[in-house]
């Protein structure tokens, strides 16, 4: 099985105005901790703080695993846990043009949608920090058709910055993502 990576957004950063560096170990990057019980516990608690700020926020944590892994950061009946851990599979199963297929998209969509726990919210993601934009990696003609195929299924559409417009990878791109991370960072400490 491969690792499990987590992380809180920088959107829920933002609000963690509650976070001590002391209770949580956020004052280190943690780019390659692997998958543990101890962080469904963090979720937990991350969670209820979450639940009692205001305004709403929603608890959104990164995950990269098999499925029913990713699954449990929903939570269940008794214990709630993320509003949603981030939908990675289109993301993965689209890295090139000979995975592009209309059936490639079909499995990928049933496997989040047959696999979320009754009652969730699902969410769908083509790119992020990690990997390479759209554009880069199936070209920028597939841009505007694999966003609208995201915009038409139910749930949220989460969209990397300049993905919607069809923007390429840049060298810059690792930079300036961890200038992000040590900004929020400090904004904790």
């Amino acid at each position: 099985m491969s690792p499990q990576y987590i992380s809180l957004t920088n959107t829920s950063l933002r609000h963690a105005s509650f976070i001590s560096a002391s209770t949580l170990h956020f004052n280190q990057l943690h780019a390659s901790a692997t998958y543990m019980p101890q962080q469904h516990i963090s979720t937990t608690h991350f969670n209820h703080q979450h639940d009692s700020t205001t305004p709403p926020t929603v608890l959104m944590v990164e995950v990269y695993s098999e499925v029913e892994d990713v699954m449990r950061y929903y939570g269940n009946d008794s214990v709630s846990l993320a509003h949603f851990p981030f939908n990675f599979f289109m993301l993965e199963a689209l890295n090139n043009r000979s995975t592009l297929t209309g059936y490639d998209i079909k499995d990928t969509i049933s496997l989040w949608l047959d696999n979320m726990p009754e009652g969730k919210w699902p969410n769908w993601v083509l790119g992020n920090h990690d990997n390479g934009r759209v554009a880069s990696r199936l070209g920028k003609d597939m841009v505007d058709a694999l966003n609208m195929v995201v915009l038409l299924l139910p749930g949220t559409p989460l969209t990397y910055n300049g993905e919607e417009i069809g923007t390429y990878d840049s060298q810059n791109h690792s930079i300036f993502t961890l200038f992000l991370i040590s900004q929020n960072y400090v904004k904790l400490n």
